[in-house]
Order: structure tokens, then C-alpha cells, then sequence
């Protein structure tokens, strides 16, 4: 149901977080399962949900904090009790489950490919182009490939899950959404450094993620200096990477004004602290030179950290990175190298599309990452159970 959902409505996945979360709740045989299953991963997520929480204190807009507090805690406890009810699964339900998401997906695409080839009717619907109309679709579809990808593997060979990605990868690029084919590259690259190198790839990434993300802010201010942002302008002519240079570095600035405590949970959306107006240069494909305005922070700064940065300060930055830490080390534990390096294949798909595209409190996108890591575990989970 994920792959077809996040065609006709994206927002849907919540609800399918929901039912998933409510069915696991009620059919977990153990109801002290919080003290028992609630390891550092959980407990660092609802750290970020807590801190977030008592931002509302000093936010700008506490109304608006502590609703989103809630929505993240409703989010993160239908996610926990998902997982828990996958992960509780006989080996004969997770494999029908993993073949009915491998269908969907299969059955989603060439439903697309053929919307393509009649001239977009679906997508016309909507009266966007393929990049709004189905920016989410494709990215939900950056990420769901790996658990497709370790189905194939399982079921087949490696030659049956490089036509699948091929394939993908073919049909997103007809959706003209860059984020989610970059996502792909990245989580391929992942999978095969973690493959070949796993110990150095771990010692990297336990290296590079805290470096990144907690001088988010400061990285931003040293490298895209208006130099820079210009040179990058005379040759990348796509209109939204052109932009996302342009408000991550007021936003930076402005995240060095609160930078222990931030604006509050939510406050990037509130126009108090963004809505500024920039104008800045954009060079078309034919050489036209256009000047667009726009405000600093339209909805969100399209980047986790410095959307941490912003909203929670310093603190929760940290907070945000342990939370990756600690999604490092659940990885790490699976001890099998092929099962690390698909966790970090998605790993890697995720952490380009929260970096460069999305808000990261959005419900839909929070649900999709706890369905599809939900299902990715409990594939990886049977690998390992295989293995004793």
C-alpha cells in the first residue's frame, strides 16, 4: 500500500502509520514491551520530542510547539508499535508482506511509466508539474527500493536487484524530481562502501555525521560566501538548488542570534523570524539572467541540521545527530555485512533528501520513514534469525 499511497496521496501514509501502529499495539503480546524493546535509538528520538516540547517555553510561537510536540510523539509511538509488530511476525507473514510491497511497488511504477507514455493524465490532475505533483511519490520511492532491493537479493540474485534499480531510477527520472535519483546514487554508494569497507565506512560515519551536522550552521557561513553562491550560478541552472543556496546562508545567520536554545519547534514556518525578502540572480539554460525574490525562509530551510539549528539551537542539533548515531549503531549490531550495508544503503537515501529537500517535522515524510524502516528491520531481523 506504501507505493500506490504516496501516488493518490502522500498524506495518506499517516494514516497507514496509524492503523500499522494501532494493530501492532493491540496485538503486542507483551505490554511492558517499552521497558524491554525501548532501546537507545527510541530513547534518543523521544529526547529530540522532549526537548522540542520545552521549546515551547521560550518559542516565538508556543502555540504552534507544542502542537507539533504532540503530533511528533502521536508519530513516534504508532512508529514504535509498527516495528514491534513486524518484528513480532512469523517467517511466513514477513515474507508475504515483503511480496506484497515488492508488487505494489512493481504495480506503482509501471502505472507511471504508462501515465508517461498517454502524456501525464494523472499528473495533469493535479495541474503541477511532475515535480509537484509527484515530488513525494518519488522520493517515498528513493527510499522504499531498499527493502525491494533486499527481497530481490534474498529471492533471486544481485543481477535481479540491479534491473530493479535500473528500472526505478529510469522512471523517476522521467518524474524530474533531482532529490530522489540523488538519493539513489548516494544510498548505492553507501551500500557498496559498507559492502567492500565496512569497518572504515562505520569509523567515517561516525566521524563525518557529527561533524556535519553540528557545524551546519558555521560550514554554511564559510563555504557559501556570495563568491562562491555566484560562481555555482554561472553553472548549475536549476532553479530550487539555486535557491536553497541562497536561504541557507540568512539562515545561518540567523541561527547564530539564538544558538543554544533556537527560535522554538516550528518557528522556521512563523514569518517573525523568516520572511524577509532576498533577491537573487538565476541563469536559464539559454543564458537568460533572471532575478527572482523571495522570502528568506518560505516554509521550512530544506535541511535538517540547520532546521534543528534553528528551531531547537545547539542542543537540539546534538540531539538530532545522537538520534543518526544511534541509528549507526543499531546497524552496526546486525553484525552481517550485507544486512549493514543495505540499513545504511537507506541511511544514506534519507539523509539526502532531509538535507537538501524536505522540512523535517513534516507528518507525512515522518510517517514514511518509520513504514518503510519498520519493514526494512523486520527483513533484516529474519536474515539475522537465519543465521543463528
Amino acid at each position: 500500500m506504501i507505493a500506490p499511497l504516496s501516488i493518490i496521496s502522500p498524506r495518506a501514509l499517516i494514516w497507514l502509520l496509524v492503523i500499522g501502529g494501532a494493530i501492532g499495539f493491540l496485538k503486542t503480546p507483551n505490554k511492558n514491551i517499552f521497558t524491554q524493546n525501548f532501546g537507545p535509538f527510541n530513547l534518543s528520538i523521544l529526547c529530540l520530542i522532549t526537548w522540542g516540547t520545552l521549546s515551547t517555553i521560550w518559542s516565538i510561537n508556543p502555540l504552534d510547539s507544542i502542537l507539533l510536540s504532540v503530533r511528533l510523539l502521536l508519530i513516534f509511538l504508532f512508529g514504535f508499535f509498527w516495528c514491534q509488530y513486524l518484528l513480532n511476525l512469523e517467517m511466513d507473514q514477513r515474507q508475504k508482506i515483503s511480496s506484497m510491497l515488492f508488487y505494489g511497488v512493481v504495480l506503482s511504477l509501471f502505472f507511471l511509466l504508462v501515465d508517461y507514455f498517454l502524456g501525464n493524465p494523472w499528473q495533469n490532475l493535479f495541474n503541477k508539474s511532475p515535480a509537484k505533483a509527484l515530488a513525494q511519490a518519488s522520493l517515498t520511492f528513493s527510499l522504499i527500493l531498499w527493502p525491494c532491493a533486499w527481497h530481490l537479493y534474498k529471492k533471486f540474485n544481485i543481477g535481479a536487484v540491479i534491473i530493479f534499480i535500473i528500472f526505478l531510477y529510469i522512471i523517476l527520472k522521467l518524474l524530474d524530481c533531482d532529490s530522489s535519483r540523488v538519493a539513489i546514487i548516494m544510498g548505492i554508494v553507501g551500500y557498496i562502501f559498507f559492502q567492500l569497507l565496512p569497518k572504515l565506512s562505520m569509523k567515517l560515519g561516525l566521524l563525518l555525521i557529527p561533524t556535519l551536522s553540528l557545524t551546519a550552521p558555521f560550514l554554511t557561513l564559510l563555504l557559501l560566501t556570495p563568491h562562491n553562491i555566484e560562481t555555482i550560478t554561472n553553472n548549475i541552472h536549476e532553479v530550487s538548488y539555486i535557491h536553497r543556496l541562497h536561504i541557507w546562508r540568512p539562515v545561518s545567520e540567523k541561527i547564530l542570534q539564538k544558538p543554544i536554545l533556537g527560535y522554538g519547534l516550528d518557528s522556521s514556518r512563523n514569518r517573525l523570524i523568516g520572511d524577509e525578502k532576498i533577491s537573487w540572480k538565476f541563469i536559464e539554460k539559454t543564458g537568460e539572467v533572471l532575478t527572482k525574490t523571495t522570502s528568506i525562509i518560505s516554509m521550512h530551510p530544506h535541511n535538517a541540521p540547520l532546521q534543528w539549528w534553528l528551531e531547537l539551537g545547539g542542543i537540539g542539533a546534538l540531539l538530532g545527530t545522537i538520534v543518526m548515531l544511534n541509528f549507526l549503531n543499531l546497524a552496526q549490531s546486525l553484525q552481517r555485512r550485507s544486512s549493514i550495508a543495505t540499513a545504511m544503503a537507506l541511511f544514506c537515501s534519507t539523509c539526502v533528501i532531509a538535507w537538501v529537500n524536505l522540512g523535517f517535522w513534516q507528518n507525512w515524510w515522518l510517517a514514511t520513514l518509520w513504514l518503510i524502516g519498520g519493514l526494512l528491520a523486520m527483513m533484516l531481523s529474519a536474515h539475522q534469525s537465519e543465521a543463528v
